[in-house]
């Protein structure tokens, strides 16, 4: 790469834009750029010297260098490509960009700081800004607030201007280091336990150290103040008077030893570990890295709301008021929050770690400079040129001497669009026939890259510039067009893809396609991932064209059409219509197609936006890729983009908002959206724009809010303990005005007929439109206060239909919202089940009335912390499943440490790893999370308990009890104490559960319920030529056997070494071991002279290939829990070699080669017949039919029913169970009455005691319901001397699940009909086939159910 870039900035090397040009600068060098930076004298040597290192070039910025500048630039050889203009401020560099637009070299501009008094200051100059913007590829500002004042003050036009927030480097993005925070602060004499504020920023007045000062000066009377340091790192450059007196203030007050001054420092890095929290109260930034740099580091950051810093922190941290409104409420709020965060380390901790999580996925250096590199490389697109946004750009111009830009009046076919004005090129030797446009080409270049590694297909190459584009993305290419026949045009394509360094992976075909396509298929055996078919341009040409690729295409392909402009070649995109398959066309110059089926997708493209795009008749009930009809790939990525300055929502509640939305939509859930808190719209828009291209039915969106700003918090309201108009999100804050922004951004995104505006409080607003609203599919709750929340819920929630949604924005930021969530649950006695999203965000679904009550079930996803093999794979198969048939709904599951498969649908709690020395106090936490969940249950991926929940065991193996392993190691201790707190027990086969009984004679083995495993879709026959590339990958020349595992123990694995040894022609054959790391053992390399043994670690994707190519898999194990290697290798059309022991049978059926697990000969023999045709061919057909008696559905669906059942222990189940609805609205003595006849009856049956009475109690408390059957029990013991103690059981049914009635139902034997009965429950259920009876015939029918 030679392109010249040339960086003008006029910093001279000291601050956050310094910081901007040497990674930028670094970045340019590293991907090969010619890169020049021209800067005045700089003061930091060290990065020059680094720069340099890297071959950057230095132009300083003397006066001489300033008053010649247009002839150094102009001279040959210094002319660059693209200049970037890194501004300290809007008029900066203007002199840089005159010169660039006289000579013609494009331009982008960086806005690093935009100062609003310089546009009055400066003000002569703005016609000229305004001009240099509208020439400029590009204007970039660091904060969304910047370029609002860029449009607002500095005659930015509204169309132009992008953000690119800064990042910072990995160094930042450290935990602390304990020890050099104690050296660093040793050498300071600062405690090890003084709280440290830390602020590094240049001395400057717009810095704020004077309000920091003053507060100082507050807290040294405090109580506080013994405890409290300051560090400043920085130095005052360009104010040196303010840093004379600042310290001369500072020795004055005698302080020296507590506000120490560093100076100018590379360190910073280090030096963050000193601190405790980062105090920033400036008056004027762009965006300050040093509080990217704080949050990075995980400290809490107190700073003022000014310029891009609310953007940086979000909903984290502490905002001060801006000092240039209010100084003396800027060091007001500066001391109270400081007083209040010394005192509370858990504080603290937790806003720090909010904005480590916040600069973690906004503010890391690699994502800024990806963003910015791809402005630079459209920018450097020649004049004429456009590539949609989005789209990764290459430029192998150079290997096409020969290509320039054409004259389309040159060329007669009729359908070029020549009124396009982007460039039209072509090869100089024909310049009347053209390649596709640089836009069209990297829509093939970018399709391309999803199919690196598989097999494509040109059809007309012309001279290659396509081919070029296809095989630069990775595949394996094969051509086939009719010119290739001619040699120099042959020779041309070679020559340029000789260049490109591609020409080994493309196969030049000469002929006519079809013809030569389907003799090229039936030579090679072969079909393709990826078709670009751009040659004969008459009818029926393309038409035949398509025919025959649709029946040459994979199974998951997707075919690229070029000119469909021409109605001949759209009728090859029509066919694929007509079959089915998904279509979409490309607005570019000559316009493109695209079809797709199965498990892929095309890429998003935007069409140029300064062109007045039309589609011809014949194309126009096609959908166009990157408009508002099409459901574009990366739509949500799409909308983010419009709407991210009107929301301070996280992207994943955004995300969140977007896939409910849908969901709700294509479910067709009727009924309208409603948000409350919608500020400056974003949501909102976001949601009218599902609604207008999802929804399936006529709906609105009500966007409620006050609109002028949060109205007054309560006593509830805190975040962290501080008190809400603390926190800078205050009463008066987020003051949007409607015109100004919501309707702003409903008009851009075209659905302000969709959004219905409410304005004013929502305890006023919500009453009157409650009946205008009507029923709610989906309500987006953003109220923040306790009060706000309780008046949406209490206004709108009985509006909201069965099943539709609710978002929470709140929940885990504002203590209030929280609390008022968990009162109306309380109040309407129900419990919600509230997935997380984020920090904050949680979303529940809203179940039919009766069945609001849902059982929760906590899920300890221990295992995946510990291993990631096939336990991990069970695991997170059954969560997958869940989140597929809403199982989900009722389980939250553990993450211990982040480790857990995140899958959305699925809840997780994060909590801390599990520690084997500290098993105690893990019980202790687990109980505390089940009973702040209500938990009814508990089931541990990996044998843990909490302490009086019951729990369910899931027994994989029981290897260390049948194999005599030493049970004092912890894990096994562990996993007795799981199995002696277990009420009930699954076991993954039949062997195991037996095994488990066995070892534990008290747990019936029918009373086990087993789940066999699945297998995933993963593992299915892979293509022969997959195989191959498989193969040639790891250099496997032979035919192989594959073994998982290379374990002496029971894996028995030396069977197979021994067995192979003993082939007369072993080494003709190549062995792979997979699932263990290293090298392979001596004694088995032994066996295994004149053969490779590749010791491999396979993705999924990998080892089903290995599986479908493999002579067999040897699995010679003595004893399995399952054995998913045999049922994976089955799927995937590979014989298998195994023993009959423990599980295998189960698995393998008959359908494997069994050999006694000591049988060498056995074995030897087998490897022999598994290659005999006959047999290898059966055991194939065999294998394939008894894989499909596993699926990971089917276990899922037994494991969640056994969890259920489970959740019903508690009603004691008998061999007879009779069940009471009784009306809890009639009096206490008709209810007792009825209840005691029931009773009686039952309890004076000679078999009482193999009978339940369940009596229904959801409409009533539990303690009142128990409360009446205590005065009946002792009434029937006063006057009928009946102890009904000794034999019935009776038990009260709650409010159970949906899908707890369907697992108790079946187990009931009869209703017993009362005269008062409770009509609306039993309206609910369905009990169409549960037998009744009345009371005078219960005798009657127990006889016949004891019989």
């Amino acid at each position: 790469m030679n392109q010249h870039i040339l960086l003008s900035t006029e910093d001279p090397g000291v601050g956050g834009v310094a910081q901007y040009n040497h990674a930028l600068l670094c970045k340019l060098a590293k991907l090969g750029y010619r890169v020049t930076c021209l800067q005045p004298f700089t003061v930091n040597d060290s990065v020059i010297s680094q720069q340099k290192h890297l071959g950057i070039e230095h132009i300083c910025l003397t006066q001489e260098v300033i008053q010649n500048l247009s002839q150094i630039l102009a001279t040959s050889g210094n002319q660059p490509d693209l200049i970037i203009c890194s501004n300290t401020n809007p008029f900066a560099n203007l002199n840089i960009k005159h010169i660039a637009i006289q000579l013609g070299i494009p331009y982008i501009i960086i806005e690093g700081l935009v100062e609003p008094h310089l546009a009055e200051q400066f003000s002569i100059y703005l016609e000229h800004l305004s001009h240099h913007y509208n020439k400029a590829k590009s204007v970039i500002a660091v904060s969304f607030e910047n370029l609002n004042l860029l449009h607002q003050l500095f005659k930015l036009p509204k169309k132009l201007g992008e953000v690119i927030y800064y990042g910072r480097p990995p160094q930042y993005f450290t935990d602390c280091d304990l020890d050099l925070r104690k050296s660093l602060r040793q050498s300071l004499n600062i405690p090890s336990d003084a709280v440290v504020c830390f602020t590094a920023a240049r001395i400057e007045t717009r810095k704020g150290y004077q309000f920091q000062l003053e507060a100082i000066k507050r807290l040294i009377n405090s109580t506080i103040w013994n405890n409290l340091y300051f560090i400043w790192i920085g130095a005052g450059i360009f104010e040196p008077q303010l840093e004379i007196s600042l310290k001369e203030e500072v020795e004055q007050l005698g302080i020296s030893n507590k506000v120490i001054f560093l100076g100018q420092r590379s360190d910073v890095s280090d030096w963050l570990n000193t601190a405790d929290i980062f105090v920033f109260p400036s008056v004027l930034e762009g965006m300050p890295l040093c509080v990217m740099e704080a949050m990075a580091k995980g400290l809490p950051v107190i700073a003022s709301a000014v310029s891009g810093i609310p953007e940086e922190l979000g909903e984290t941290g502490k905002l001060l008021t801006d000092p240039k409104v209010d100084p003396q409420a800027t060091v007001s709020e500066l001391v109270s929050t400081l007083e209040d965060w010394v005192v509370n380390y858990q504080l603290r901790y937790s806003i720090g770690q909010a904005c480590k999580a916040r600069a973690e996925e906004m503010f890391r250096e690699e994502r800024m400079l990806e963003q910015t590199m791809a402005v630079v490389e459209i920018a450097l697109l020649p004049d004429g040129d456009y590539v949609s946004p989005g789209l990764k750009i290459i430029q192998p111009s150079q290997f096409f001497p020969n290509m320039i830009v054409g004259d389309p009046s040159t060329c007669k076919w009729p359908y070029l669009r020549s009124e396009i004005p982007h460039n039209w090129y072509v090869d100089q030797r024909q310049p009347s026939i053209g390649f596709l446009s640089r836009d069209e080409a990297h829509i093939v270049y970018n399709t391309a890259l999803q199919f690196k590694g598989k097999r494509a297909l040109e059809i007309g190459c012309w001279l290659g510039w396509s081919a070029c584009h296809l095989a630069l993305a990775g595949v394996e290419l094969d051509v086939v067009d009719p010119l290739l026949e001619r040699q120099d045009i042959h020779d041309s394509v070679r020559n340029s893809l000789q260049a490109a360094g591609i020409f080994d992976s493309v196969n030049l075909v000469a002929g006519y396609s079809p013809q030569k396509v389907d003799e090229l298929a039936q030579q090679l055996q072969r079909k393709w991932s990826l078709i670009f078919i751009d040659g004969d341009h008459e009818a029926p040409g393309p038409l035949n064209d398509a025919i025959a690729c649709e029946q040459l295409a994979e199974p998951d392909a997707l075919i690229l059409f070029h000119d469909l402009n021409s109605p001949d070649v759209a009728q090859g995109l029509d066919y694929f219509k007509q079959k089915g398959w998904n279509t979409m066309v490309y607005q570019t110059m000559q316009i493109m197609g695209v079809a797709w089926r199965g498990n892929v997708e095309p890429v998003q493209h935007q069409p140029d936006p300064k062109v007045n795009w039309n589609l011809p008749k014949h194309l126009q009930h096609y959908s166009v890729s990157g408009t508002s009809e099409t459901p574009s790939v990366n739509e949500f990525q799409e909308i983010l983009d419009v709407i991210r300055p009107y929301t301070l929502l996280s992207e994943a509640r955004l995300y969140s908002l977007y896939s409910l939305a849908k969901q709700v939509c294509l479910e067709n859930i009727p009924g309208n959206f409603v948000e409350c808190g919608s500020y400056k719209g974003g949501a909102a828009a976001l949601l009218a724009v599902i609604i207008q291209r999802y929804s399936l039915s006529s709906r609105l969106l009500y966007a409620c809010d006050t609109f002028e700003g949060m109205p007054e918090p309560t006593e509830f309201d805190s975040c962290n303990g501080t008190p809400a108009n603390l926190t800078g999100y205050g009463v008066g804050t987020l003051k949007a005005p409607i015109a100004e922004y919501l309707e702003s951004i409903c008009q851009r995104l075209n659905v302000q007929d969709i959004v219905v505006p409410v304005k004013g409080l929502f305890a006023e607003t919500l009453p009157q439109y409650k009946s205008q609203i009507g029923s709610i599919a989906f309500l987006h709750a953003d109220g923040d206060w306790y009060e706000s929340t309780m008046d949406i819920f209490n206004n709108l929630y009985e509006s909201i239909v069965p099943h539709g949604r609710i978002q929470i924005d709140d929940y885990g930021h504002w203590e209030g919202c929280k609390k008022a969530i968990h009162e109306f649950e309380h109040q309407k006695k129900a419990r919600f089940n509230l997935h997380t999203i984020d920090y904050t965000g949680v979303w529940f679904e809203k179940l039919d009335t009766f069945k609001q009550r849902v059982p929760k079930i906590v899920v300890d996803g221990i295992f995946f912390q510990l291993y990631q093999t096939g336990i991990a794979r069970v695991w997170k198969s059954l969560l997958e499943e869940w989140a597929t048939n809403r199982f989900a709904n009722h389980i939250v599951v553990l993450d211990r440490g982040g480790t857990a498969p995140k899958i959305f649908g699925v809840r997780y709690l994060d909590i801390v790893n599990y520690d084997y020395n500290n098993t105690e106090a893990d019980k202790q936490m687990l109980q505390q999370i089940c009973d702040d969940e209500g938990a009814d249950l508990f089931i541990s991926s990996y044998y843990t308990t909490p302490l009086t929940t019951r729990s369910v065991f899931m027994a994989y193996d029981m290897i260390p009890e049948v194999m005599g392993w030493n049970m004092d190691n912890p894990m096994w201790q562990v996993k007795h104490q799981g199995i002696q707190h277990a009420s009930a027990y699954i076991a993954i086969s039949e062997h195991t559960a037996h095994d488990l009984s066995n070892c534990f004679p008290e747990i019936p083995v029918e009373s086990i319920a087993v789940a066999h495993c699945g297998v995933s879709s993963t593992f299915s026959p892979s293509k022969l030529e997959e195989v191959n590339v498989f193969k040639s990958k790891y250099g496997i020349t032979k035919p192989y056997f594959i073994l998982i595992g290379t374990g002496n123990g029971y894996k028995n694995s030396m069977l197979f070494f021994q067995a192979f040894s003993q082939l007369a022609s072993s080494y003709g054959f190549d062995i792979i071991c997979t699932g263990s790391g290293g090298i392979l053992a001596p004694e088995f390399r032994d066996c295994t002279s004149g053969s490779n043994v590749y010791m491999l670690q396979l993705s999924d994707e990998e080892l089903a290939t290995a599986y479908s190519g493999a002579l067999a898999l040897v699995y010679p194990s003595k004893y399995e829990g399952f054995g998913m290697p045999i049922v994976e290798a089955m799927a995937c059309g590979c014989p298998v070699i195994t023993c009959p022991k423990a599980s295998i049978p189960e698995v393998g059926g008959e359908a494997v080669i069994y050999v006694n697990d000591d049988d060498i000969n056995g074995l030897a023999n087998a490897l022999c017949d598994v290659q005999k045709p006959s047999i290898r061919q059966a055991l194939i057909e065999a294998g394939l039919v008894q894989a499909q008696n596993f699926s990971w559905s089917k276990m899922a669906n037994i494991v969640s029913t056994a969890l259920i059942n489970a959740s019903l222990l508690s009603l004691n189940l008998k061999e007879i169970n009779l069940i009471v609805f009784p009306d809890w609205s009639q009096s206490e003595d008709v209810v007792g009455l009825e209840l005691e006849s029931v009773i009686k009856a039952i309890a004076t049956y000679p078999d009482s005691q193999k009978t339940t009475l369940l009596i229904n109690t959801s409409n009533i408390s539990a303690e009142d319901a128990e409360l009446l059957l205590s005065g009946i029990t002792m009434n029937l013991l006063m006057e009928e001397d009946l102890d009904i103690s000794e034999g019935l059981e009776i038990s009260l049914v709650g409010s159970l699940a949906d899908i707890q009635w369907q697992a108790l139902l079946p187990r009931l034997n009869s209703r017993i009909i009362l005269e008062h009965e409770d009509k609306a429950v039993l309206a609910e259920l369905s009990l169409e086939s549960l037998p009744a009876c009345e009371l005078e015939s219960l005798i009657n029918q127990l006889c016949v159910l004891q019989s």
